[in-house]
């Protein structure tokens, strides 16, 4: 392993420490760890790997909900995805851009499956139920909208700066 791949995953491994941290509900490091490993991190399966990894890790001391969070982390490994395509890691509005997709994203897939599975006894398998679905998740998404915007800036931040005073970070991809 080289330094730079060391530096990517022990600033992933702070940030996921962090949700065992009392944030409010949804506020979570775990979007922008993704979004973090699919920007710097060249094994495509390592990058989607790595933040699943540490999910399931933390779920195991924060809460794990069993098939329900299949969507969870489909979406996380979305994030990675996601990552992937910031062509620019210096710049803070391609960087904002792509934490706000991510979000948006989370909250649309995880909220429409939320309704078509037997946890769902709130809403009607409707328009009118995945409307309501979405107003009642509002609250949520402005908690994990805050969480990935925070950690997203303090990961790409904290790597930026390191890599102006590092030179081995000076590369463009970790292996």
């Amino acid at each position: 392993m080289n330094k730079k791949f060391i530096t990517i995953v022990a600033l992933i491994a702070l940030a996921a420490i962090s949700r065992f941290l009392p944030f409010a509900p949804n506020f979570s490091p775990m979007g922008a760890i993704a979004l973090f490993a699919g920007a710097f991190i060249a094994n495509r399966y390592l990058a989607i790997g790595l933040p699943l990894i540490a999910l399931f890790i933390s779920d195991f001391f924060v809460g794990f909900y069993g098939a329900g969070m299949i969507p969870v982390y489909a979406c996380i490994a979305l994030f990675g995805v996601i990552g992937m395509f910031v062509t620019n890691k210096n710049n803070p509005i391609s960087i904002l851009g792509s934490s706000l997709l991510g979000s948006v994203v989370f909250f649309l897939i995880t909220n429409c499956v939320f309704l078509y599975t037997a946890d769902n006894t709130f809403y009607p398998t409707s328009l009118s139920g995945l409307l309501q679905s979405y107003y009642a998740g509002l609250p949520f998404f402005k908690n994990a909208l805050q969480g990935d915007l925070l950690f997203t800036a303090i990961l790409f931040g904290s790597y930026y700066l390191l890599s102006v005073n590092v030179p081995f970070l000076k590369e463009e991809k970790a292996s």
